[in-house]
């Protein structure tokens, strides 16, 4: 044990040391691994100075941690204070973390595709009051241009053009309008467009036509997407799928076999392409109120088949998807990646007969 300084703190250390020699006697352990019990570092600073200035030193660590951690808290809460007074100066007042660039899509840009009706209506809706400027698409010019001059109303920044995402043409020159629209950067891409039909009435035809609209047209367009995704710096890609690529439901089993590869692509570009900071996600809705089902919702007997397993008792509604898909495109969600989440009230996890 070397020698220290004298006055209060070095006779206070000296005592400290025959303590520490003693029970090292008693125990048959080296005075060394006592110092290094109590962490004891006197290399640098005489031990009666470093003492004399924070007698914690001689605390057990979990002490020191615990004060280490009040010190934390404190200055934490200093800075926090701090972001506080701010905001208030911003006129922002308490709401600065809520408001922050996390929860904003102010400055985004994406492409939905079938965004004049149903969910693909909602989507486009949702993300403009994030701020985002969007473009979309319809193969109907009258519904575009109605729905066009309805969001034109509404201050939101949303421009279109007709497309049918099952012509591999109409996708590549869907493309070139977005990239000259958007200045080459893309955001967001959601991946909407979808349609089905009984398995027994389906025609060769029909089947190519279903292929391409809710896959081929997926992958597709991911693809023409992805130099301006990755050019964006942070993209964000969302496929709507269905609850149908998850479990078996009766009459449309060609479309639910191209919503489950939808699934998968979403899986295996989430993988590939998080190297560009593109990150690809999807949304699995369950029974949703949308024009098109809204002459079976009038049948009461089909409601209360549908419903039958919904743990929440109802059908959804366009809104409750279209809140998830911007959910994932917000920064807030950037650690969120490869997943395939069911708004479906609950009935893919309800195993009540």
């Amino acid at each position: 044990m070397e020698r220290v300084g004298g006055g209060r703190w070095g006779e206070f250390w000296r005592r400290a040391s025959c303590c520490l020699q003693s029970a090292a006697a008693t125990l048959g352990r080296s005075t060394a691994a006592h110092e290094a019990l109590f962490m004891v570092d006197r290399t640098r600073v005489p031990v009666h100075e470093r003492l004399s200035k924070n007698p914690c030193w001689l605390l057990p660590p979990h002490h020191r941690l615990h004060r280490l951690n009040r010190r934390r808290a404190w200055v934490g809460s200093r800075v926090s204070s701090e972001v506080q007074k701010k905001a208030m100066e911003n006129g922002r007042g308490s709401s600065c973390v809520a408001n922050d660039e996390r929860w904003s899509l102010a400055g985004a840009t994406a492409l939905v595709t079938g965004g004049t009706k149903g969910i693909g209506h909602a989507i486009v809706e949702e993300l403009a009051r994030f701020g985002a400027a969007i473009h979309t698409c319809s193969r109907n010019e009258a519904e575009l241009n109605k729905s066009l001059k309805e969001w034109g109303a509404k201050n939101f920044k949303v421009t279109g053009s007709v497309c049918d995402v099952a012509c591999r043409a109409d996708r590549e020159k869907l493309m070139e309008d977005v990239k000259s629209t958007f200045g080459g950067k893309l955001s967001i891409l959601v991946n909407n467009a979808g349609t089905g039909k009984p398995m027994v009435a389906v025609t060769p035809d029909e089947y190519g036509f279903m292929m391409s609209t809710n896959l081929e047209s997926a992958f597709h367009l991911n693809q023409l997407a992805h130099p301006l995704l990755k050019a964006s710096g942070a993209g964000s890609i969302v496929n709507v799928s269905s609850l149908a690529g998850i479990v078996g439901i009766d009459n449309i089993t060609i479309y639910g076999a191209t919503k489950a590869a939808l699934n998968q692509l979403t899986r295996s570009l989430a993988c590939e392409w998080a190297k560009d900071n593109i990150r690809t996600n999807c949304v699995a809705p369950g029974s949703i109120r949308t024009p098109l089902m809204e002459p079976l919702l009038a049948m009461e007997e089909f409601v209360a088949k549908e419903t039958y397993r919904i743990p929440l008792g109802r059908v959804g509604e366009s809104e409750e998807v279209s809140a998830v898909v911007a959910f994932l495109c917000l920064p807030a969600a950037c650690y969120i990646n490869g997943q395939v989440i069911c708004i479906d009230g609950g009935k893919s996890v309800n195993g009540n007969l």
